[in-house]
C-alpha cells in the first residue's frame, strides 16, 4: 500500500479534484463502478488533509451515489473517524462496527493489538489478516489518543 496516498496537501488537493470530475463523469456515462477504487479513496484523502466537513460530504455523496457498495474496510475505518470527529458519535459507532464486519482484524490491529488468524473463510482479500496488516500508515497515524479510546 506504499505510495497509495500523497503528502503533500497540493497534491492531495489535485487528487480529490481528478477522483470527483472523473467520478463524476463515470457516472454520468452509466458506469456503477470505477474500476479503481476512487470511490473508496475520497473520504480518506479529504482526512488527510484535516477536512473533516469535506470527508463527511464525500462519504454522505459515496452512500448516494453508489448505494449497493459494499464498501471498503480502510474507507469504512476512516469513515467512522470522521463520523467521530464530526460529533455524529452513534453513526461513528455503527461505522466502526461496520469496519469490524467489513475485516475482522483492522480495528484490533488498530489499537496494537496483534490479531491472530481466526479459523473461518474470508470470501474476499478485503477481509484478510494480510489486508488489515497492510493499512496504510498514512490513515492509521489519523487515529489520535482520544479517538483510539473511544475504538
Amino acid at each position: 500500500m506504499a505510495g497509495l496516498f500523497p503528502t503533500d496537501p497540493k497534491r492531495i488537493r489535485e487528487r480529490i479534484g481528478r477522483y470527483e470530475r472523473a467520478l463524476k463523469r463515470e457516472l454520468e456515462a452509466g458506469y456503477s463502478r470505477d474500476g479503481y477504487g476512487k470511490r473508496y479513496l475520497l473520504g480518506p484523502l479529504y482526512m488527510l488533509i484535516g477536512d473533516v466537513d469535506g470527508a463527511l460530504a464525500s462519504f454522505d455523496w459515496y452512500e448516494e451515489a453508489y448505494p449497493d457498495d459494499g464498501g471498503e474496510p480502510y474507507q469504512y475505518l476512516t469513515w467512522a473517524l470522521a463520523l467521530f470527529s464530526g460529533d455524529r458519535r452513534q453513526e461513528a459507532f455503527n461505522k466502526l462496527y461496520q469496519t469490524m464486519l467489513e475485516n475482522l482484524y483492522l480495528v484490533p490491529f488498530l489499537l496494537g493489538r496483534n490479531p491472530q488468524l481466526l479459523d473461518v473463510w474470508h470470501g474476499s482479500n478485503f477481509e484478510s489478516i494480510e489486508y488489515a496488516v497492510a493499512a496504510p500508515q498514512e490513515l492509521l497515524s489519523l487515529w489520535d489518543d482520544v479517538a483510539l479510546q473511544w475504538a
